[in-house]
């Protein structure tokens, strides 16, 4: 649940489907689209609310093994919840599961992460987990979203952020600036920066 981000108070806490029915809808969907999107609001924690043990990773082997001639992509993940299955059948299938990876980074400073309520990754973290998924999906589609102005943000913390992107292999990026949402923490934590500084 991040601060800046009203899509949680609209749906409510996610809802992991169950395996046996997206398998039927995705062959269903394989019967006309040779790509079908792994799509949610959360997907990396997908199976947390379900019993045995499922996981994203596991979802996609299943996919993968039930339903033929069609090719899965990952939707938006984050990239710390890109576990190893998901990189084996990238790396080993990229037929199967394309080898895109679109993770959402938003801030590339500790710091605006923190107020932005992303609390299970650190700039550092993100890094480490796309630089090892790269190191073994190769050719690899790499793609972000940033956010600009957030809320108490410096050009200290831009600069950091700037410099994050600079290092990693990007392939695209989803830049956009701060926008506030009824509803929403984010506003309650200061002006964001002037316009002219967020353009």
């Amino acid at each position: 649940h991040c601060t800046f981000c009203a899509t949680v108070l609209a749906r409510g806490a996610g809802r992991s489907r169950e395996p046996g029915a997206l398998v039927a809808e995705a062959a269903l969907l394989a019967q006309r689209h040779p790509e079908i999107v792994l799509t949610g609001v959360h997907i990396g924690t997908y199976g947390s609310d379900l019993t045995g043990g499922w996981t994203l990773g596991r979802l996609a082997g299943l996919l993968i093994a039930r339903v033929p001639d069609v090719r899965f992509r990952l939707g938006s993940v984050e990239a710390t919840e890109v576990d190893d299955a998901l990189v084996s059948l990238m790396a080993g299938a990229p037929e199967r599961l394309a080898p895109h990876v679109h993770a959402p980074l938003q801030s590339g400073s500790d710091a605006v992460l923190r107020r932005m309520g992303r609390h299970w990754y650190s700039a550092a973290s993100y890094a480490r987990r796309v630089e090892a998924i790269a190191a073994r999906v190769a050719p690899l589609g790499l793609g972000a979203d940033v956010m600009t102005g957030f809320p108490g943000e410096t050009d200290a913390d831009h600069r950091a952020t700037v410099d994050l992107l600079r290092g990693l292999p990007f392939t695209y990026l989803h830049v956009f600036p701060y926008s506030p949402r009824a509803g929403t923490t984010a506003p309650l934590l200061g002006a964001p920066p002037a316009p002219d500084v967020v353009r």
